[in-house]
């Protein structure tokens, strides 16, 4: 079954936050119950919430494969506290911009400061990058 489905036949409810007047704020999240209390976690695969095991969030990745081309400079991976705030074309141009010059620590800073930077000021959530210079 498809995400969605899996979390729904296994109990838990797929709905985004509701912000302060009422309207859905963000991505979809896992919850346990359309009162949206817990967990309220915006992902249906995850490795280390053990607490959602039970509506359906299930640590099996989806595995893809890529053979690298001499046009691959990089592989960006990192949680949600990235992908929720940043683009993915924006991510690899500011990791571009900083491997150019050979300054991997600087692109993942940078980064991090970009999300910062979307969410007013503050990481409002785990922002976890790892950055595979080829």
């Amino acid at each position: 079954p498809d995400e969605r489905e899996r979390i729904e036949l296994s109990g838990g409810t797929v709905m985004a936050l509701e912000g302060d007047d009422g309207t859905d704020v963000g991505p979809a999240r896992v919850w346990d119950s359309v009162a949206r209390e817990k967990p309220g976690l915006a992902v249906s695969r995850s490795l280390g919430d053990g607490a959602s095991r039970c509506l359906g969030v299930i640590a099996e990745p989806v595995v893809t494969m890529h053979q690298l081309q001499p046009m691959d400079r990089f592989l960006l991976i990192a949680t949600d506290g990235l992908w929720d705030s940043l683009g993915n074309e924006q991510a690899v141009r500011i990791t571009s911009r900083y491997l150019e010059r050979n300054l991997p620590h600087v692109a993942i800073k940078a980064l991090i400061e970009a999300v910062r930077r979307e969410e007013g000021g503050q990481l409002v959530d785990d922002t976890t990058i790892i950055l595979v210079v080829f």
